[in-house]
């Protein structure tokens, strides 16, 4: 009965220490997972930083071709006037005109610059977004995870609770 006994508490001091070695193992888990969200949400705030620029970047353009939209309103103003005097001012009305398809190439240009600006941003902007959702969605099956860790510990701990009474009332009979 006593060698039966001694097995019994032999048994529970094997389950206990595989308990604890668990124990540690679930937290050092946890710490893993908390580090791996600490690096996710700095990923999102770097990828949030940058789709922030690029919107900068884009208001600046925006500016830029607003200014040369206004420049060419006031060319296309100048060449209302040059019309209106064209018996008296034939050269220049030429000159505005050659200024007139000057800034229509540009605007041209202008506009091509833009839509292959809009299309980058697009682009940037489509692939930015998939990436903080992939980061996002890793980020919830790293939480839940960690909580699934956290309830398995929980669990690991009252069972260790429940051998070492066992393995006191076991010492005590």
């Amino acid at each position: 009965m006593i060698r039966l006994r001694s097995e019994q508490a032999e048994e529970l001091i094997r389950l206990r220490d595989c308990l604890e070695e668990r124990v540690l193992q679930s937290q050092t888990e946890t710490q893993s997972l908390k580090a791996s969200e600490s690096k996710l949400k700095g990923e999102v705030e770097k990828l949030n930083a940058g789709r922030t620029a690029l919107q900068e970047s884009l208001a600046a353009k925006d500016s830029e071709l607003r200014e040369a939209a206004a420049k060419m309103a006031a060319v296309a103003d100048q060449l209302k006037g040059a019309d209106q005097q064209l018996e008296a001012a034939q050269t220049l009305n030429d000159e505005l005109r050659s200024e007139s398809e000057a800034s229509k190439k540009e605007l041209e240009a202008v506009k091509v610059s833009q839509e292959a600006l809009q299309g980058q941003l697009d682009q940037h902007s489509a692939a930015r977004a998939a990436e903080v959702l992939r980061h996002y969605s890793q980020l919830q099956a790293l939480r839940a995870s960690m909580q699934a860790l956290q309830g398995r510990n929980a669990e690991l701990i009252k069972l260790h609770a429940v051998l070492k009474a066992d393995m006191i009332r076991l010492r005590s009979e």
